[in-house]
Protein backbone atom coordinates (compact mmCIF):
# COMPACT_ATOMS: atom_id res chain seq x y z
CA UNK A 1 0.00 0.00 0.00
CA UNK A 2 1.14 3.37 -0.72
CA UNK A 3 2.04 5.70 1.91
CA UNK A 4 1.46 9.59 0.83
CA UNK A 5 3.75 11.49 4.41
CA UNK A 6 2.00 14.69 3.21
CA UNK A 7 -1.67 13.19 4.40
CA UNK A 8 -0.46 11.90 7.72
CA UNK A 9 2.12 13.55 9.60
CA UNK A 10 1.20 16.18 11.57
CA UNK A 11 -2.67 16.05 11.04
CA UNK A 12 -5.41 16.11 13.73
CA UNK A 13 -7.32 12.93 13.72
CA UNK A 14 -11.14 13.40 15.28
CA UNK A 15 -12.61 10.38 16.85
CA UNK A 16 -16.58 10.32 17.82
CA UNK A 17 -15.46 7.03 20.58
CA UNK A 18 -12.97 8.46 23.23
CA UNK A 19 -11.56 4.54 23.40
CA UNK A 20 -10.28 5.08 19.19
CA UNK A 21 -8.30 8.30 20.50
CA UNK A 22 -5.10 6.45 19.74
CA UNK A 23 -6.00 4.45 16.77
CA UNK A 24 -5.06 6.51 12.94
CA UNK A 25 -8.63 5.92 11.53
CA UNK A 26 -11.16 8.47 12.36
CA UNK A 27 -12.52 11.94 10.94
CA UNK A 28 -9.03 13.90 9.23
CA UNK A 29 -8.54 16.81 8.93
CA UNK A 30 -6.91 16.93 5.34
CA UNK A 31 -7.06 21.22 5.12
CA UNK A 32 -4.61 21.82 7.50
CA UNK A 33 -1.14 21.81 6.51
CA UNK A 34 1.32 19.51 7.66
CA UNK A 35 4.43 20.80 6.73
CA UNK A 36 6.60 24.52 6.57
CA UNK A 37 8.72 25.15 3.83
CA UNK A 38 10.14 28.20 5.38
CA UNK A 39 13.36 26.83 5.87
CA UNK A 40 16.95 27.45 4.33
CA UNK A 41 17.16 24.25 2.26
CA UNK A 42 17.92 25.92 -1.04
CA UNK A 43 21.82 24.03 -0.89
CA UNK A 44 20.02 20.96 0.46
CA UNK A 45 18.64 20.09 -2.84
CA UNK A 46 19.40 18.36 -6.14
CA UNK A 47 17.85 18.54 -9.41
CA UNK A 48 16.32 15.51 -10.65
CA UNK A 49 15.23 14.49 -14.61
CA UNK A 50 12.64 11.84 -14.84
CA UNK A 51 14.00 9.02 -17.09
CA UNK A 52 11.83 6.80 -18.61
CA UNK A 53 9.97 3.93 -16.26
CA UNK A 54 9.65 6.52 -13.99
CA UNK A 55 6.89 8.96 -15.44
CA UNK A 56 3.66 8.85 -13.57
CA UNK A 57 5.74 7.01 -10.37
CA UNK A 58 6.38 9.62 -7.76
CA UNK A 59 6.99 6.06 -5.20
CA UNK A 60 9.54 5.22 -7.70
CA UNK A 61 11.26 8.44 -7.82
CA UNK A 62 11.30 9.07 -3.95
CA UNK A 63 12.45 5.42 -3.32
CA UNK A 64 15.40 5.57 -6.10
CA UNK A 65 16.42 9.34 -4.70
CA UNK A 66 15.41 9.15 -1.20
CA UNK A 67 16.20 5.06 -0.16
CA UNK A 68 12.18 4.95 0.86
CA UNK A 69 9.03 5.44 -0.80
CA UNK A 70 7.43 7.35 2.19
CA UNK A 71 8.51 10.82 0.68
CA UNK A 72 6.63 10.58 -2.56
CA UNK A 73 3.81 13.24 -1.08
CA UNK A 74 7.11 15.51 0.06
CA UNK A 75 8.48 15.29 -3.73
CA UNK A 76 5.05 16.00 -5.38
CA UNK A 77 4.40 18.90 -2.77
CA UNK A 78 7.66 20.65 -3.34
CA UNK A 79 7.56 20.32 -6.86
CA UNK A 80 3.73 21.40 -7.13
CA UNK A 81 2.61 18.13 -8.20
CA UNK A 82 -1.23 17.44 -7.16
CA UNK A 83 -1.92 14.57 -9.58
CA UNK A 84 0.86 11.83 -9.98
CA UNK A 85 -0.03 11.27 -13.71
CA UNK A 86 0.95 14.31 -14.97
CA UNK A 87 4.93 13.86 -13.81
CA UNK A 88 6.18 13.14 -17.49
CA UNK A 89 9.54 11.82 -19.23
CA UNK A 90 12.16 14.55 -19.31
CA UNK A 91 10.22 16.08 -16.41
CA UNK A 92 12.67 18.09 -13.98
CA UNK A 93 12.32 18.04 -10.47
CA UNK A 94 13.50 19.36 -7.17
CA UNK A 95 14.66 16.42 -4.34
CA UNK A 96 15.33 17.08 -1.14
CA UNK A 97 16.69 15.09 1.47
CA UNK A 98 15.28 13.06 4.17
CA UNK A 99 16.61 14.68 6.89
CA UNK A 100 15.74 18.36 5.36
CA UNK A 101 12.06 16.37 4.87
CA UNK A 102 11.77 15.81 8.64
CA UNK A 103 12.54 19.31 9.54
CA UNK A 104 10.22 21.13 7.32
CA UNK A 105 7.55 18.14 9.53
CA UNK A 106 9.44 19.20 12.65
CA UNK A 107 8.93 23.21 12.34
CA UNK A 108 5.01 22.44 11.51
CA UNK A 109 4.82 20.50 14.62
CA UNK A 110 5.98 23.19 16.62
CA UNK A 111 4.58 25.64 15.45
CA UNK A 112 1.22 23.84 15.83
CA UNK A 113 2.57 23.03 19.61
CA UNK A 114 3.60 27.38 20.46
CA UNK A 115 0.51 27.88 20.47
CA UNK A 116 -0.60 27.80 16.70
CA UNK A 117 -3.59 25.73 18.03
CA UNK A 118 -4.65 28.74 19.49
CA UNK A 119 -4.20 31.41 16.56
CA UNK A 120 -6.84 30.94 14.22
CA UNK A 121 -5.81 30.84 10.77
CA UNK A 122 -7.96 32.30 7.67
CA UNK A 123 -8.96 28.92 6.35
CA UNK A 124 -10.24 28.80 10.31
CA UNK A 125 -12.23 32.22 9.90
CA UNK A 126 -13.62 31.14 6.82
CA UNK A 127 -14.88 27.89 7.92
CA UNK A 128 -16.04 29.49 11.17
CA UNK A 129 -18.35 32.59 9.20
CA UNK A 130 -19.98 29.42 6.71
CA UNK A 131 -20.68 27.69 9.51
CA UNK A 132 -22.49 30.71 11.26
CA UNK A 133 -24.23 31.59 7.98
CA UNK A 134 -25.17 27.63 7.92
CA UNK A 135 -26.97 27.84 11.16
CA UNK A 136 -28.46 31.48 11.31
CA UNK A 137 -31.06 32.55 9.27
CA UNK A 138 -32.20 35.91 9.83
CA UNK A 139 -35.96 36.73 10.81
CA UNK A 140 -37.13 38.23 7.05
CA UNK A 141 -35.61 35.12 5.09
CA UNK A 142 -37.35 33.30 7.97
CA UNK A 143 -40.59 34.49 7.04
CA UNK A 144 -40.26 34.46 3.30
CA UNK A 145 -39.07 31.11 3.29
CA UNK A 146 -42.19 30.08 5.59
CA UNK A 147 -44.43 32.07 3.05
CA UNK A 148 -42.70 30.81 -0.04
CA UNK A 149 -43.25 27.20 1.30
CA UNK A 150 -46.66 27.58 2.08
CA UNK A 151 -48.01 28.40 -1.76
CA UNK A 152 -45.77 26.48 -3.55
CA UNK A 153 -46.30 25.96 -6.91
CA UNK A 154 -47.53 22.30 -8.14
CA UNK A 155 -45.08 19.49 -9.74
CA UNK A 156 -44.79 19.04 -13.20
CA UNK A 157 -45.79 15.53 -13.14
CA UNK A 158 -47.04 12.84 -16.13
CA UNK A 159 -50.70 12.53 -16.40
CA UNK A 160 -50.70 9.41 -14.21
CA UNK A 161 -49.12 10.71 -11.21
CA UNK A 162 -51.15 12.55 -8.76
CA UNK A 163 -50.03 15.74 -7.24
CA UNK A 164 -48.77 15.80 -3.37
CA UNK A 165 -52.04 15.73 -1.24
CA UNK A 166 -54.35 15.33 -3.94
CA UNK A 167 -57.04 12.31 -3.42
CA UNK A 168 -56.48 9.21 -4.84
CA UNK A 169 -60.90 9.01 -5.97
CA UNK A 170 -63.71 10.87 -5.88
CA UNK A 171 -67.23 9.78 -6.42
CA UNK A 172 -69.99 11.73 -8.55
CA UNK A 173 -73.09 9.12 -8.58
CA UNK A 174 -72.16 6.08 -9.99
CA UNK A 175 -69.27 7.17 -11.31
CA UNK A 176 -65.94 6.91 -10.04
CA UNK A 177 -62.96 8.96 -11.08
CA UNK A 178 -59.50 7.61 -10.39
CA UNK A 179 -55.43 9.64 -9.84
CA UNK A 180 -55.15 12.80 -11.26
CA UNK A 181 -58.87 13.87 -12.27
CA UNK A 182 -59.95 13.08 -8.90
CA UNK A 183 -59.64 16.26 -7.59
CA UNK A 184 -60.06 18.72 -10.48
CA UNK A 185 -63.90 17.02 -10.68
CA UNK A 186 -63.82 15.65 -14.93
CA UNK A 187 -63.43 12.72 -16.51
CA UNK A 188 -62.56 11.46 -20.24
CA UNK A 189 -65.70 10.68 -21.80
CA UNK A 190 -65.89 6.97 -23.21
CA UNK A 191 -65.62 7.93 -27.48
CA UNK A 192 -68.64 6.14 -29.46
Amino acid sequence: MLTIDTLFVNKEIFNPNPENEASSFGIWDLTKSSVNYNIGFMNSRKIYTVPEGQEMRPDLISLYQTGDIQYCGSIMKINGISNPFAIDKGQSMFILTPSVIQKTYEKKKNENTQGGSNKSSALDNIKKTQEDKKFKISPGRKKFLDKSVKNTPPLILPPNVSQPGDRRFSRKGRVFTFAPDAGKGGFNRPLI
